[in-house]
């Protein structure tokens, strides 16, 4: 992780920003997600095998709370593309998937409660659910995300039979970039100001406009 990855990262460890950053991006602005709702969560993930370990990082991890544990949400920040992005997101949600279920595997086996074949097989019961894992990647670069989306994206699928391609999976990304609005209203901290800056930071003329159409908010923040 690069320097700026990581004041960038510490900047959403605190639980407003990363609250907002939620409640901008999937709710659309609406006041969903509490700070107070989130807690920290361990970035690292490691899958041992009889050959070799694999280990991923992600940058900011929190587990989002009401009554219980809701979902696990996870940011990654980009200021390059990068083009695998398809493929480590799979990764490292297919990871904390089997993270979960290797801890209710040792609970299970501690606590004996595998009783049929297909258990013990399983190393789970059919009544077992994990906690969903929602991924968002953060994109500051000064051009247009043009990475894939989508695991269909980086496929070569033209060989394909069409018949065939709906058996295909198509796993996706969300990719918050800044090019793609026209306003941030959605934000109710400062990450308004911080993705309007960006916005016009490429462009003299517009960035003056900006900063004096927005003067007070600039001054207050």
């Amino acid at each position: 992780m690069g320097k700026k990855d990581i004041h960038v990262s510490h900047y959403f460890s605190h639980n407003p920003f990363f609250a907002d950053m939620a409640n901008g991006y999937f709710f659309g602005g609406q006041q969903v997600v509490s700070p107070g709702d989130l807690k920290e969560a361990d970035k690292e993930l490691l899958t041992a095998t009889m050959v070799h370990a694999k280990r991923v990082t992600r940058d900011n991890v929190k587990k989002y709370y009401t009554h219980t544990l809701i979902c696990i949400y996870v940011l990654e920040h980009q200021d390059t593309v990068d083009y695998h992005m398809v493929l480590r997101n799979m990764l490292s949600e297919s990871m904390e998937y089997q993270r979960q279920w290797e801890e209710n595997k040792k609970a299970h086996l501690k606590e004996k409660t595998l009783k049929s074949n297909a258990e013990f097989l399983s190393g789970m019961q059919k009544s077992d659910r994990f906690v969903p894992v929602i991924s968002l990647v953060i994109y500051y670069g000064e051009e247009k995300w043009d990475g894939a989306r989508c695991l269909h994206d980086l496929l070569d699928l033209e060989s394909i039979p069409s018949p065939l391609r709906k058996y295909i999976e198509n796993y996706q990304i969300h990719v918050f970039d800044y090019h793609d609005y026209e306003d941030f209203d959605m934000f109710h901290t400062e990450l308004k100001q911080v993705f309007q800056f960006l916005k016009c930071s490429h462009d003299k003329a517009q960035l003056t406009k900006m900063l004096a159409e927005h003067q007070q908010e600039y001054y207050n923040t």
